[in-house]
């Protein structure tokens, strides 16, 4: 045998297991600070991630829980979208009602704005910003059969100017009708 490891194996047992020890406790050490230290921490960091995104899903549970259910939303848009269509086709039927007294006399409609609605007296006032290019006999007719139509329609604001053979009335249309008709 080699003359060193003879003399390494003729000290006493404690010395070689002290080296062995302190060999084994270097490598470890070493092992430790680049191999295991970087998973645990980016274990650490994973772990946090985790609780964070645990916290935000609870977060965002506790808001969908707080609002009202997917039923409820699409029957409250159905309504919606139910009054619309019924505003939309009073006002369409007011229009044509217009336009049917008008167009015998070569009057059209040039300007059709609606207003915000007001509410008086249990009636809801829908107005309408109207402009018509219109003859002087159809203007006589409309005004006399515009108060004809129901519901009830009342003219104000009306402005009137001249402009070669037609006239341009510029008024208001106010139709009204019942808080339980607005509300169908």
């Amino acid at each position: 045998m080699n003359k060193k490891l003879l003399k390494w194996l003729s000290k006493p047992a404690w010395q070689i297991l002290l080296w062995q020890w302190s060999l084994f406790g270097v490598l470890a050490g070493a092992v430790y600070l680049f191999e295991l230290q970087p998973l645990w921490q980016q274990k650490i960091v994973d772990q946090q991630e985790l609780l964070t995104q645990k916290n935000k899903i609870e977060q965002t549970q506790l808001a969908l829980a707080s609002l009202p259910a997917l039923s409820l939303m699409q029957s409250q848009i159905d309504q919606l979208l139910s009054e619309e269509n019924t505003q939309h086709t009073v006002q369409k039927t007011l229009i044509e009602n217009v336009q049917a007294l008008i167009e015998p006399f070569d009057g059209k409609i040039t300007r059709w704005q609606r207003q915000s609605p007001t509410t008086e007296d249990n009636f809801l006032h829908q107005c309408w910003d109207v402009t018509l290019d219109i003859n002087f006999q159809g203007l006589i007719h409309f005004f006399h059969h515009i108060l004809k139509i129901t519901p009830p329609i009342l003219m104000d604001n009306i402005h009137m100017t001249r402009e070669k053979n037609k006239l341009i009335i510029k008024l208001m249309l106010t139709e009204l009708l019942s808080d339980t008709k607005a509300n169908e």
